[in-house]
């Protein structure tokens, strides 16, 4: 059980030596295009607000319903809406 235990011990160094190396060698570059998406993706200037016309009609216009209405029942309804 022992050496099962050094031998997975001694992978686990070699895999972790190995990814540090590697790392390393392009962590400056890796390290600068991950900031660059992040930059992109979560550092976007907010969109600008409507201007004129359009900016008129969102003030006027009153808002949409938060829903449409449902349509009557089968069985509410009378021979006369049909």
């Amino acid at each position: 059980m022992e050496r099962i235990k050094g031998i997975s011990d001694m992978l686990l160094l070699r895999l972790s030596d190995y990814v540090m190396r590697s790392f390393q060698q392009d962590s400056a570059s890796r390290i600068y295009f991950f900031l660059q998406g992040l930059a992109e993706r979560h550092l976007k200037p907010p969109p600008l607000p409507p201007v004129g016309i359009k900016a008129y009609q969102l003030r006027v216009s009153p808002p949409p319903p938060p829903y449409l209405p449902l349509p009557p029942r089968l069985s509410t309804l009378s021979p006369d809406h049909i």
